[in-house]
């Protein structure tokens, strides 16, 4: 909904700065920053959006602002200036007032998970101290401890029992949510969590990132890279709580979206794409390869380099899961990825996740052919769970300066 009862005071401070850049023509802040000025200056209504990304600003720029707009010696302090242009202290406390009613409101319509309502894969939610928290489950124990990645453990029990929960983060500029890495699990009990569902999740796209290792290069004077972003039936290392397997077929419905090369999935370090050519997909009994012509620039050089020192050796991909089962064996959680939704890019990576995939300067024959992965595990008919994953929603405060 829009907002005009913001305090006059925070409008005060917009006017004080603005007048002062057409009295001094000063070169502080940005376009953003301005518009922002006028907005409240002029007292127009502004939106949801615009309140989570005052109060973000402030709260960042609120250690630069000394009160006062010049220093002892006339120099003029651009901190102070901005830090008023988006309406300083009243407007900082106000949109703090605003966002807090938010998460009364939405506190007030959860329901509580009682046992037997959430599952391994689920994605939750819990209240903390400023605000929400979000994450998938990844174990659950009715009838013994779990233990988060802190050392702090809880006992679940038949009519509470309680969760692992794997925390992720969101991208607000991709808006795309990612899990921590380092991963980062805690426990909490099933009566303090809120399920998600597709409503709630909006549209951000829940993005994974997975590595696999092994390099073949031909010769020292070629620029064709070319590798395996995931290698099926091939265990993971421990991604926080679970083993995760690809299955063949996983990447049959996404070889035509428009996939990027990036080096450490970066986006500032473009190597190549599908939609121009210059990125080339393709899919064996092995796995899911790629091959770029690196360009001539100074980071993909220095990338070549590295590739031919052996220090990058490993590959990765970014993805979206439409469809993966969840098996418990023994004290290991697997899950197995039977369809990717949407695949973003692939990677030479410096940190793999899995132990197989490959990167290298090499020509078509340069990568074995022999299978570098481990013993496949098998499904197995006791204690399937299959539940497909489902995506959340968070709001993070970041914002534009």
């Amino acid at each position: 909904m829009p907002y005009n009862d913001y305090p006059q005071s925070a409008s005060d401070n917009a006017q004080r700065a603005l007048d002062f850049k057409a009295e001094r023509d000063i070169d502080c802040g940005t376009v953003v920053g301005w518009t922002r000025a006028n907005q409240l200056a002029s007292r127009e209504a502004i939106s949801d959006e615009i309140v989570v990304r005052t109060f973000s600003f402030l709260v960042r720029a609120k250690v630069y602002d000394t009160g006062e707009f010049e220093d002892s010696e006339g120099n003029v302090v651009c901190g102070s200036v901005m830090y008023a242009a988006w309406g300083g202290d009243p407007m900082m406390e106000w949109t703090e007032e605003v966002m807090e009613g938010w998460n009364a409101e939405e506190e007030s319509k959860l329901t509580r998970a009682a046992a037997g309502e959430l599952f391994v894969g689920d994605f939750v939610r819990w209240n903390t101290s400023t605000g929400f928290a979000y994450g998938r489950i990844v174990q659950v124990e009715s009838n013994g401890d779990l233990t988060a990645t802190s050392g702090f453990s809880m006992t679940g029990t038949n009519d509470d029992p309680v969760a692992l929960v794997q925390i992720y983060d969101f991208d607000a500029d991709a808006n795309e949510y990612v899990e921590r890495r380092p991963e980062l699990n805690v426990v909490h009990r099933f009566s303090t969590l809120t399920k998600h569902d597709e409503e709630q999740r909006g549209s951000a796209a829940i993005v994974e990132r997975r590595a696999v290792s092994d390099i073949g290069i031909s010769n020292e004077a070629t620029r064709t890279v070319r590798g395996y972003a995931a290698v099926f039936n091939s265990e993971s290392e421990d991604l926080g709580g679970f083993i995760e397997l690809i299955k063949p077929g996983a990447f049959d419905d996404v070889m035509n979206d428009d996939v990027r090369a990036l080096f450490n999935h970066d986006p500032n370090y473009l190597l190549g794409r599908t939609k121009s050519g210059t990125l080339k997909l393709f899919v064996d009994a092995r796995g899911l390869g790629y091959e770029y012509d690196s360009p001539e620039t100074t980071y993909a050089n220095d990338l070549l380099e590295l590739m031919r020192r052996g220090d990058v050796t490993q590959s990765s991909f970014g993805f979206t899961v439409k469809k993966d089962n969840w098996i418990q064996r023994g004290n290991v959680m697997f899950r197995f990825i039977e369809k990717v939704g949407r695949l973003y890019d692939v990677s030479p990576v410096t940190y793999p996740a899995y132990p197989a995939t490959t990167a290298g300067i090499a020509n078509r024959n340069s990568i074995p052919n022999d299978d570098l992965q481990r013993e496949p595990v098998e499904q197995s008919a006791d204690g399937n769970t299959e539940t497909p994953i489902q995506a959340f929603r968070i709001r993070l405060i970041k914002t534009q300066i």
